[in-house]
This record gives structure tokens, C-alpha cells and sequence, in this order.
């Protein structure tokens, strides 16, 4: 938002404040999300960069 100097004239816009106490619709959708199950059940496994490279061509990436 650009400053707002003292002579103008010109009133500044009308928006809603921003309040940390208000929920964004995010926060709602990720309520129910819990690190610790989604950590638990992630894998780790060690692998080549061409077996890398191989999974991303396959899901369609491309590397740059």
C-alpha cells in the first residue's frame, strides 16, 4: 500500500483490519491436521540421483 501523506486530499481505502484472532480458510481446513500422524507415517529411504531423476520423469517432472 503506498504511503499516505498528510495534504492529500484524497481519504485513504476502506478495507477490513486485519485481526490475528480471526481464522483464515485455511486455518479452518488444516484443523483437524495433526504433524505427528503425518510424520509417523512417512518413509525415508536412501537412493542414486539417477534413480531420482527416474521417479521425477515418471510423476512428470522435469528437472531444471
Amino acid at each position: 500500500m503506498p504511503p499516505i501523506l498528510r495534504h492529500s486530499n484524497v481519504p485513504p481505502p476502506v478495507s477490513q483490519p486485519a485481526r490475528r484472532d480471526v481464522a483464515r480458510p485455511i486455518e479452518n481446513e488444516m484443523a483437524n491436521f495433526d504433524l505427528r500422524d503425518a510424520l509417523a507415517e512417512m518413509t525415508v529411504q536412501e537412493t542414486s540421483f539417477g534413480e531420482f531423476l527416474a521417479a521425477l520423469k515418471q510423476a512428470g517432472k522435469k528437472p531444471s
